[in-house]
């Protein structure tokens, strides 16, 4: 078994949730306990429904995961030097999308939209979680 923390010999207020391992635990981890699990919707008898545009409308209403529109995920890191001496990490995280045809198809969400869900909503909360 492999564990998947450092080692910082000699120094007694090690913090384990730093770098990639904190990183990785943020980005890869869902909650537990979901809010809303389940929503009925109910419509008029009268009516012939496709079933394929019943689901498309229901995915309209399903919370949004990170793994449902990305591809790919890659983490680099760097080390670079501050004026005052010390060092500072960098964190670099290039996401790769599905297809925003697809997307859009199946979620309703075009490029520019999932671009202001990231601005608005993911990347402050990332930051958030980051500092914690």
């Amino acid at each position: 078994m492999t564990l998947n923390t450092f080692h910082l010999a000699g120094h007694g207020a090690g913090n384990m949730t730093l770098g990639i391992p904190r990183l990785k635990e943020i980005v890869m981890t869902t909650p537990n306990n979901i809010k809303t699990p389940i929503m009925k919707l109910f419509f008029r008898k009268d009516i012939v429904l496709n079933p394929e545009k019943c689901q498309k409308f229901a995915n309209r209403f399903q919370k949004l995961k990170l793994s449902d529109v990305v591809k790919e995920i890659q983490v680099n890191q760097s080390i670079s030097q501050t004026h005052f001496g010390g060092f500072n990490r960098i964190y670099k995280i290039e996401l790769q999308f599905d297809e925003f045809k697809v997307l859009k198809s199946n979620l309703g969400i075009d490029e520019k939209k999932m671009e202001k869900l990231f601005y608005d909503f993911y990347i402050p909360r990332l930051m958030t979680e980051i500092f914690k």
